[in-house]
């Protein structure tokens, strides 16, 4: 095996096997598994979907992965946060779910009181919905859907229903204002049937 470094047209390169594994070019970028770095540091990715493919974060006190930064799927990014050698964070950009698995998340506060607490501080906390067909929020207890809560676009009513607000509907307000309870097109501003 031959390992050397050197500098030719004004690039100092590294390499084990024959073959080049690292590159500072003449503007100061740094290459990994690239002779044609881009930015400052440019990793070239070793596979087409393995965590290890890029960047790789150890703890301090051991040699478990705290985090690591590769490819996911062929020209697809995945960024994943580990505890003990377990997943806790996991962001893909093929269509892999995404999740959080730790803790509370805040948005706009750093003290989250439950899973996903949302704040502003300086003007209302607003959550949009925004379905091509309906916009629901449902509630599941142990995997299995109770209620869901939301906009009905075949109707255009405001429900609160079972499963989906298209079906098993309970309760309605449609656009006049009419409220619906056990009946889906109220005619009276309470309507229950």
């Amino acid at each position: 095996t031959t390992n050397a470094f050197g500098y030719n047209s004004g690039a100092f390169y590294v390499e084990t096997a024959a073959t080049e594994r690292m590159r500072i070019d003449s503007s100061g970028n740094v290459g990994i598994g690239t002779v044609s770095p881009v930015s400052p540091l440019t990793i070239k990715s070793s596979s087409t979907s393995s965590g290890v493919s890029g960047l790789t974060i150890q703890a301090n006190a051991n040699t478990n992965t705290i985090a690591q930064l590769g490819e996911k799927g062929g020209d697809g990014g995945r960024f994943e946060m580990l505890d003990a050698g377990v997943t806790k964070i996991a962001l893909y950009t093929d269509g892999t779910d995404n999740y959080i698995n730790a803790g509370n998340v805040g948005i706009g506060t750093t003290s989250p009181l439950d899973l996903l607490h949302i704040k502003s501080t300086s003007t209302d906390a607003r959550m949009v919905l925004d379905g091509a067909v309906d916009a629901e929020l449902k509630f599941f207890q142990s995997g299995t859907a109770k209620y869901a809560v939301g906009h009905d676009a075949a109707s255009g009513n405001f429900v609160i229903g079972t499963t989906n607000v298209d079906t098993g509907q309970r309760l309605v307000i449609n656009s006049s204002g009419n409220v619906g309870i056990g009946d889906t097109t109220p005619s009276y501003k309470l309507d229950v049937a």
